[in-house]
């Protein structure tokens, strides 16, 4: 069998690997869930070889070639030999003009550029708020949130622009916090039992989970965690500010 693999032509091997990956989607989904048919024609099998300076570099496969013109060098100085199939990896092919979503890191920079949209974005949301109300913006003590300047700034921003007062967290206290008492957890949970099967790199299809979740939620779970956060606040003041007690309730 490896001998006819390695005998095809490399349009060949590629085709075959596209439909093995489709078929074994519903087997394996974390390997090949990314696999969707606009990705499936852009497929091209790539190599990791040393060049003769030293420096470690991808080496994509042709269509129109075998497998065995090609060389492979797995160290510095080593002799090249013959490419072979486990040397291959599956890749998708970038296009010039295509556009990807990135990876952003939440610093003093991106805070600063963005929450002035977030103040604008609660003030479209809560509509029938009157502009001269307060709305109130909860929020942790991550690190990501900016520096001490930072978070000057743009507090002062969504005050004097949108009325948008931030309220932070009392620190090291996830148990004030309804989101990290249990709420996010048991949507995230939910929403992992949805999903399952189905095409995670189509947003669409994420959002359309999330909301098949939320509408069908079970709002007694949102009570439950609204009377243990009560709970956690009461033992917190008999604690004199202290979260010593909870551990024990």
């Amino acid at each position: 069998m490896r001998n006819l693999v390695v005998m095809l032509s490399l349009q060949s091997e590629l085709q075959a690997v596209v439909i093995l990956s489709r078929l074994c989607r519903c087997h394996c989904k974390t390997q090949y869930e990314l696999i969707t048919d606009h990705t499936a024609t852009r497929l091209v099998l790539r190599y990791q070889s040393f060049t003769p300076a030293g420096k470690m570099s991808w080496k994509t496969l042709a269509s129109n070639k075998s497998i065995l013109s090609y060389q492979i060098c797995q160290s510095v100085g080593a002799t090249p030999r013959s490419v072979r199939i486990s040397d291959l990896y599956l890749k998708v092919q970038r296009k010039n003009d295509d556009e990807y979503e990135r990876d952003v890191s939440c610093d003093s920079d991106f805070m600063k550029d963005n929450m002035v949209q977030v103040g604008q974005a609660m003030r479209e949301k809560f509509q029938w708020v009157d502009a001269s109300t307060p709305l109130y913006l909860v929020m942790d003590n991550a690190g990501g949130h900016g520096k001490n300047d930072i978070i000057e700034a743009y507090r002062a921003d969504l005050w004097n622009k949108f009325k948008v007062k931030i309220v932070h967290q009392i620190p090291r206290s996830p148990e004030t916090n309804l989101l990290d008492l249990g709420l996010w957890c048991s949507l995230q949970n939910h929403v992992e039992k949805e999903h399952r099967f189905k095409t995670r790199s189509n947003k669409d299809a994420l959002a359309h989970s999330i909301k098949a979740v939320w509408e069908s939620w079970d709002a007694s779970i949102l009570q439950k965690v609204y009377d243990r956060w009560v709970k956690v606040l009461d033992l917190i003041i008999m604690d004199g500010g202290n979260n010593k007690m909870l551990n024990s309730h």
